[in-house]
């Protein structure tokens, strides 16, 4: 944000385009979590279908928010449509490696947790920081290559 004001203050609407777009599904997973995980559940006690779920719904989120922000921008002509379905279908190759990603940190996790170094593992799920962390790295690339307003 603050390059955009001193450098592109013209950016500033791609800027928060961008945020909401990360944000409204990340919240969304968030009240999702919150109502099907207890709020004691360590990570590594998290089932592999419910990271899936979840991982799978923040990308699902992500690319209804690109879809929305096309439409508002862009219209509902031909060209604009046809660029939205060329974004989901490429957004969900990145969304599928990053998946991957989520379950193989689960894995480790849980790896660890057997191993009796349970301490480091055992903290609540609150904001599940790795599963959240590798969902965020991708998508700001996509959305600023994939999205023209401008």
């Amino acid at each position: 944000m603050l390059q955009s004001i001193l450098f592109v203050p013209g950016g500033l609407p791609q800027y928060g385009v961008n945020v909401t777009t990360l944000l409204v599904p990340l919240f969304a997973i968030q009240a999702l979590a919150n109502r099907l995980i207890p709020s004691n559940t360590a990570y590594r006690d998290l089932q592999y279908n419910m990271a899936l779920a979840l991982s799978s719904a923040y990308h699902s989120g992500i690319v209804v928010c690109v879809a929305f922000w096309a439409l508002y921008g862009a219209g509902f002509g031909t060209p604009n449509l046809y660029d939205i379905a060329w974004f989901a279908v490429s957004y969900a190759l990145v969304a599928l490696v990053q998946m991957e990603v989520d379950l193989a940190l689960l894995a480790l996790a849980k790896q660890i947790g057997r191993r009796g170094s349970g301490r480091s593992c055992r903290q609540p799920l609150m904001g599940m920081l790795p599963l959240i962390t590798t969902m965020a790295v991708g998508a700001p690339v996509l959305l600023k290559r994939c999205i023209r307003f401008c």
